[in-house]
This record gives C-alpha cells, sequence and structure tokens, in this order.
C-alpha cells in the first residue's frame, strides 16, 4: 500500500473512532434520526434529487459553451455517476465523467479540468456572496460570531474573485507549454461567457438554498430549534468540503468543518456533525441506487454512439 493509502487508511480509522465517541454520546438524538418518518425521508431524498439535477444541470451548461449537447441521461446520469464513484475513491467519479465525456465527444483533458476550476471558483463565489448577505442581514444580534462569518465569506468572495478576474497568462508555443495555453484558451472561453456564469451562479444558489433546507428539515427531526438563516450558515461549508477531501466522499471531514463551524451558531459542534451524518446516511442511499443505474446507462450510450460512428 503507498504512503497516501496508508494515510487515508488511519484517517478514516481515527475519524470513525471519533463518530463512535459522539454518537454514543448523542444516541438519543441518534435513536431519532433512525427512526425518521417517511415524509421527512421524501423530502430529503427530493432535496437530494434536485442538487443531482442542478449539478448536472450546471455541466450540460458548460458544454453548450463547448458546442456539445447532452441529452437529459448523459447530464442527469454523470452527476449521479460522479456522485456514486466519488464515495468509493477520492475524485474517482470526477475522472469518470472526465474519461466518458473524452471518450465519447473527444472533449480534452485540459478543457475538462479548466471548467472544473471555473465552476469551482463560481461556486465558492455564490457561496460567500449568499452566506455574507445573510450575516450582514439576518444575523447581527450575534455581534462576535457575525463578524467571523463576514471574514469567511467575504474572504471566499474576495479570493475566488481575484483568481477568477487574473489576466490570462501567455506561454511559448511549444511542447508542455502549448498545452497549458490550451488550458487558459478553454479557461478564456468560460470567463467570457457572462450568461453561463449568470446561469452557472443561479444553479449554485439553488443547491445552496436546498442543502440550507435539508439541514433545517433534519434539525427539525432532532426536535431542535435551528434557524433557516443558521442553516445557510452552515450550507457552503458542506458544499466547499467537496473541492479538498483526499477521503471518499469527503468522510468526516464534512461532518468535522460543519460541526465546527456550527458551534458560531446556536447550534453545537454534536447536533451540526451528526446533522451532516444524517444527510450523509440519505445521500449515500440515493447516490448507490442511482450510480450504478445511470453506470450502465452511460456505458450503453457511450458503446451505442461508438458503433454509430460517433467521435470516441
Amino acid at each position: 500500500m503507498t504512503k497516501k493509502g496508508v494515510l487515508q487508511t488511519l484517517l478514516i480509522i481515527v475519524i470513525t473512532l471519533a463518530f463512535i465517541f459522539y454518537i454514543r454520546k448523542n444516541f438519543n438524538q441518534l435513536k431519532d434520526a433512525i427512526s425518521i418518518r417517511p415524509s421527512f425521508l421524501a423530502i430529503l431524498a427530493l432535496l437530494n434529487l434536485v442538487n443531482k439535477l442542478c449539478l448536472g444541470f450546471k455541466t450540460n451548461r458548460i458544454m453548450k459553451s463547448f458546442n456539445i449537447q447532452l441529452s437529459f441521461k448523459e447530464w442527469f446520469g454523470m452527476s449521479c455517476v460522479s456522485n456514486f464513484y466519488n464515495y468509493l475513491a477520492p475524485k474517482s467519479g470526477t475522472a469518470v465523467c472526465g474519461v466518458y465525456l473524452k471518450n465519447k465527444y473527444d472533449f480534452d483533458y485540459h478543457k475538462y479540468i479548466s471548467a472544473l476550476i471555473t465552476t469551482g471558483l463560481i461556486t465558492i463565489l455564490t457561496s460567500g456572496l449568499a452566506g455574507l448577505a445573510v450575516s450582514l442581514f439576518f444575523y447581527l444580534p450575534h455581534f462576535i460570531n457575525t463578524i467571523i462569518f463576514i471574514i469567511l465569506f467575504a474572504g471566499m468572495a474576495a479570493g475566488s474573485l481575484v483568481i477568477f478576474l487574473m489576466p490570462r497568462i501567455k506561454f511559448p508555443k511549444s511542447g508542455f507549454f502549448e498545452k497549458i495555453n490550451e488550458f487558459f484558451e478553454s479557461w478564456e472561453i468560460l470567463r467570457k461567457d457572462f450568461k453561463t456564469i449568470l446561469v452557472l451562479a443561479a444553479a449554485d444558489l439553488l443547491i445552496l438554498l436546498s442543502v440550507a433546507t435539508r439541514y433545517f428539515v433534519i434539525f427539525k427531526m432532532f426536535s431542535l430549534p435551528v434557524a433557516f438563516a443558521s442553516c445557510i450558515l452552515l450550507s457552503p461549508f458542506n458544499i466547499i468540503t467537496h473541492f479538498a477531501t483526499i477521503i471518499p466522499g469527503g468522510y468526516g471531514i464534512k461532518e468535522a468543518t460543519v460541526g465546527a463551524v456550527s458551534t458560531l451558531t446556536n447550534v453545537s459542534f454534536a447536533a451540526g456533525a451528526l446533522a451532516t451524518l444524517s444527510d450523509r446516511v440519505i445521500m449515500m442511499a440515493v447516490a448507490f441506487i442511482l450510480g450504478p443505474i445511470f453506470s450502465f446507462i452511460l456505458l450503453k450510450h457511450s458503446f451505442k454512439a461508438k458503433k454509430e460512428g460517433s467521435p470516441s
């Protein structure tokens, strides 16, 4: 096993032990989560599907910028497949989708990476601006905590905006540098498509609100009187942990991050972590149902296209 594999295994063991400790300490609350009413389960599953639809829609919109038209079963299917495989190995779902686009539409990997970076920056920017707005207009009674949130969200928004507005760097048109230039050319295509940027930001805002609603429903399930504004403040941290994780599905990292941020609101660390863990269980259930189904559909779709003479 490689050093990276050993590190991942050790982290998973440590995080699992930490969760066992918190589950034992909050067993009564967890029992309530396990005995979730069908109505709550249906709402959470539906909101999870909204996330997948939005993520797939973003992929479809990005591909249109490169003159590639995806069908519904492709863009929604890739969202499901990506989510499913990311639970099996870090970023593996992202890689699978990149391979599919390369094989089916000859969409170069450097273009795919530039699209991922662009959408990531837009997501962070949208999350930062939304969190900043909520911090300023809905959370002023908790002045110290509000200042912390303002700093965090302003940093997210400013940092992503600075990177997004950086002037294009041009390298010599030869060898390895030629691929770097092609990467920045793809970056320019997306960065100058203002309409697409607005559509992606709107989709990110919808995702943020759906995640916040999931938290709100789960806290209701735990009989915790948590304001919806608090859930909106927590949701960006649920989302951005996807971008920096070395553990499949961000296992433990998301729970710990949201739990830590929860202490800045009127929610305890344990409640925030347990809410995120409950959300993960439902997300995984949906992912492990839809992921294999769409893996088969996309694989079949790809082979059919090759047989008919489509680009590969």
